[in-house]
């Protein structure tokens, strides 16, 4: 785990990752800043990008699409498995249960200072969510297929965690 680098040494590394699991696996009771001052080595902007790795490497875990990893990050992972389960279920249920409405419209660019971009066709899609906010995304088809693609993705992952 290169995010880790920044902890020279490795008792300090399984601390950091047990830390984080811990957070996690609690459902976030423990909070971010405990995580800074139990770390003063690392800035925060580090320690953020540090813990989503250790997030990413333990949901990658538990839906079986792990990299090679140390043995002993291993056992740590093994032992808050159903703990991790949980919160990424939790997660996915609450994320779920936020969006109300979805809309989408496609335009086509007749105009623009970039000849690059006549006739390109742009989406617009509309997330409605529960606190009445709408979240707006506009992409071109490039865009929209990788969005696509990670949203089938994300859709796996979050059916093979809930079954």
């Amino acid at each position: 785990m290169e995010a880790l680098a920044v902890l020279e040494n490795s008792e300090r590394k399984l601390e950091f990752f047990k830390k984080c699991l811990d957070i996690i696996s609690d459902g976030y009771s423990s909070s971010y800043t405990d995580l800074c001052k139990s770390f003063p080595e690392i800035d925060p902007g580090s320690v953020m990008i540090c813990f989503d790795t250790v997030f990413k490497v333990a949901q990658n875990f538990v839906t079986g699409q792990s990299r090679d990893l140390d043995e002993t990050f291993k056992k740590v992972l093994n032992s808050k498995s159903t703990e991790i389960q949980q919160c990424l279920k939790d997660r996915f249920l609450c994320i779920h249960e936020r969006l109300l409405n979805f809309d989408w419209k496609a335009n086509l660019i007749l105009e623009s200072n970039l000849i690059s971009n006549l006739n390109e066709p742009l989406v617009t899609l509309s997330f409605d969510v529960r606190n009445h906010d709408t979240v707006t995304v506009e992409c071109n088809e490039e865009e929209l297929d990788f969005l696509i693609q990670e949203l089938e993705k994300a859709k796996f992952e979050a059916q093979s965690m809930l079954s």
